[in-house]
């Protein structure tokens, strides 16, 4: 169910292996290519894909080759170099679990964010966010955000009325204004 492939050559991975495949989980790591495996997107039972260390071009790649039917719900693509969400993350609607952690070039959400409507969880610290992403509000399923380590000063808006249960600002350097706007209008900081 889980296939785990660390510095080795995925574009050696058959399209047969990935049409017949019934992976659920599937880890790529540590990936300096931008070549993935002919027929990935065959792999419909395919649920979590984690991808670390890669390139912007292989995010692409991998949202470009994904069927607009995917399963997908759990997708992280961290360490990886993003400087922009493309405009076909659109297509992943089954995704709840999103981690784009430690992409320090990555500074703003798209637009076609607000069609994750199934997203619960978004992990988007050690980015290079100034501020905070006002169009995570229209994502109603949204409950968990965290936007750690990147440098924002002032969150320029109030929670009082997100669908946010929980959102991490840990070392951001957040003014005192700002504090004291989390602290009355999102208790669970």
């Amino acid at each position: 169910d889980t296939l785990y492939v660390d510095k080795a050559d995925i574009s050696a991975f058959t399209p047969e292996f990935c049409k017949y495949s019934k992976l659920k989980e599937l880890y790529i790591l540590n990936q300096t290519t931008t070549v993935l495996p002919q027929g990935i997107e065959n792999m419909n039972e395919l649920k979590g894909m984690y991808v670390e260390s890669s390139r912007q071009s292989a995010f692409d790649n991998i949202l470009r080759r994904l069927p607009e039917d995917t399963k997908l719900e759990r997708l992280h693509f961290n360490s990886s170099q993003l400087s922009y969400i493309p405009e076909s993350i659109r297509k992943l609607s089954n995704l709840k679990e999103l981690d784009l952690s430690a992409n320090q070039k990555l500074s703003s959400l798209p637009g076609v964010f607000s069609h994750l409507k199934k997203l619960e969880t978004l992990n988007i610290g050690v980015c290079g966010f100034t501020e905070f992403p006002k169009i995570l509000f229209e994502i109603k399923t949204l409950k968990s955000v965290r936007i750690d380590g990147n440098n924002i000063t002032d969150v320029g808006c109030t929670f009082e009325n997100s669908p946010f249960k929980e959102i991490s600002f840990f070392s951001n350097p957040l003014s005192e204004e700002s504090l004291v706007l989390i602290e009355n209008t999102m208790p669970e900081v």
